[in-house]
């Protein structure tokens, strides 16, 4: 019976180090889980800024783009402007409208 007792001592004593073995390995992979966690969140986190960042960036290109535009219009306009001369053609159409309704009286 002392025999069978000390046996089971012994095996008492292996079951408890192979248990302190796999709590402390829980413990590791409990915090390598939790590690991992914050960092996927401060990925998603780092994703969606730079998706907005990105969204920026293409506004402002849209942005100049479009300043770029407007200013060439501007210029075309300026030139068609300066080649009708717009003064001396209201003055013309205003004697072409005399004429013609001289014409037509």
């Amino acid at each position: 019976i002392q025999r069978e007792e000390k046996n089971v001592q012994k095996r008492l004593k292996k079951l408890e180090r192979e248990i302190t073995w796999v709590l402390l390995r829980l413990g590791a992979l409990a915090k390598e889980l939790v590690r991992s966690t914050k960092t996927v969140n401060c990925l998603y986190e780092n994703k969606a800024q730079l998706n907005s960042i990105s969204m920026h960036l293409g506004e402002s290109v849209a942005i100049a783009r479009t300043v770029g535009h407007l200013s060439k219009s501007a210029e075309v306009m300026k030139l068609v402007n300066n080649l009708m001369k717009a003064p001396q053609m209201a003055v013309t159409m205003q004697e072409f409208s005399k004429e013609m309704t001289k014409f037509i009286l």
